[in-house]
């Protein structure tokens, strides 16, 4: 009896264990040959390879019973709070490896945002799903489907007091608007991993994936940092703060588009990583010949680990003034280096100092990137800045 006990625990840690995908897939034969029994999926997993149980594994999700969609695409889901309601997060790094476009810092960009998540804002790791090219799940790859599924992931259950995040870093374009909607004629784009196969994801697309289904009471905070991302989400109000800036006006706002585009009841909050205006070649001077990455996620942390972000002005002032200081100033690390990222990524020896080349070139250049702040509403921007 104590035995069937023990394996019945066993079996129960086990199921819990295979929710995560990252969990999964490091998954011993043995282990992935009792999860296939256990699910029923196949009752003589001894003739199937590794790759084709963490295969059957991964489409075919959850603990028991019904195996919702979702879960189905090897994403684990999400914890409840009773008492705040659910906090989750995607964040999407593209360094387009072995192309002509790539870049050097955006997949070391989650990273950071990762730790800073878990460690200054309570987000538990099961319920953060990271998209890049270092993920072995091939659902966590960021190719234009599986953005939009982990999109999915994302918005699916979203009830009052539910707290989400977006990131996204990586390449940005823009096309032809033909809906009259924007101001410059142009709707902004993300460029996936096949987006050269596949397309872009244009702004129209992502507001109706993340903007438009925020009920009452849900809250998103996205952070961008690509060319042309100052509209990304479709928002209707910016506010950008000026060189040198320290306070603002009763009214600090301005329209970001033609028509106005809300969501159903929610609130949504965006920092992107530049103005529409700013041009690929102005986002390149920031780094030497390398399109910018890094700059906006420093920034981002640096003010948050500085005390400088307890309201949404001081944080998007901030932001900009952390980017003019480390043009004329040069590259800090101090701040990161004491909060523990660099034992929490690349382990205690390496240290920061492995990734501080590719993201210190953010900052080699002439021209300011500026960080633009847009939101589905007009709202006091001494209000306290929280995820």
């Amino acid at each position: 009896t104590f035995c069937a006990m023990a394996s019945m625990e066993s079996d129960a840690v086990l199921l819990r264990l295979a929710e995560d995908p990252n969990r999964l897939i490091g998954m011993s034969e043995a282990e992935l040959r009792r999860l296939v029994v256990l699910k029923g999926i196949s009752d003589n997993p001894f003739a199937m390879e590794k790759k084709e149980m963490i295969g059957l594994l991964l489409k075919n999700g959850g603990s028991s019973g019904v195996v919702p969609p979702l879960q189905q695409q090897g994403f684990a889901a999400p914890s409840a709070s009773p008492s705040r309601g659910k906090k989750r997060a995607l964040l999407i790094g593209i360094n387009y490896r072995g192309t002509r476009s790539e870049l050097r810092g955006c997949i070391t960009d989650t990273q950071y945002m990762h730790y800073c998540l878990v460690k200054r804002f309570g987000f538990k790791r099961d319920d953060i799903l990271m998209l890049n090219e270092d993920q072995r799940n091939p659902y966590q790859i960021p190719t234009k489907q599986n953005i939009f599924r982990a999109i999915e992931w994302l918005m699916t259950g979203l009830q009052s007091g539910d707290s989400i995040v977006f990131m996204y870093s990586g390449h940005g374009d823009q096309v032809r608007d033909r809906t009259g909607e924007e101001i410059d004629g142009l709707c902004e784009t993300l460029l996936p991993l096949d987006h050269t196969r596949a397309g872009p994801i244009v702004d129209k697309e992502l507001y109706q994936l993340l903007i438009r289904p925020l009920g009452p009471g849900t809250r998103l905070f996205a952070l961008c940092d690509s060319c042309h991302s100052g509209t990304i989400l479709d928002l209707p109000y910016a506010f950008v703060p000026e060189s040198q800036q320290t306070t603002w006006n009763s009214s600090p706002w301005q329209a970001a588009s033609r028509v106005f585009k809300g969501t159903s009841g929610g609130s949504a909050v965006c920092i992107s990583g530049c103005r529409d205006d700013q041009t690929s070649a102005d986002t390149r001077a920031l780094s030497g010949g390398q399109a910018s990455t890094g700059a906006m996620l420093y920034s981002f942390i640096q003010s948050v680990e500085n005390g400088r972000a307890s309201t949404y002005g001081e944080l998007i002032i901030s932001m900009r003034q952390t980017i003019e200081h480390a043009l004329k100033h040069g590259f800090d690390w101090g701040t990161l280096a004491h909060a523990g990222v660099q034992s929490m990524i690349f382990g205690p020896t390496i240290g920061m100092l492995s990734a501080a080349p590719a993201l210190a070139s953010a900052f080699t250049g002439g021209n300011v990137q500026v960080p633009q702040l847009s939101s589905d509403k007009q709202f006091n921007l001494r209000a306290p800045f929280t995820l």
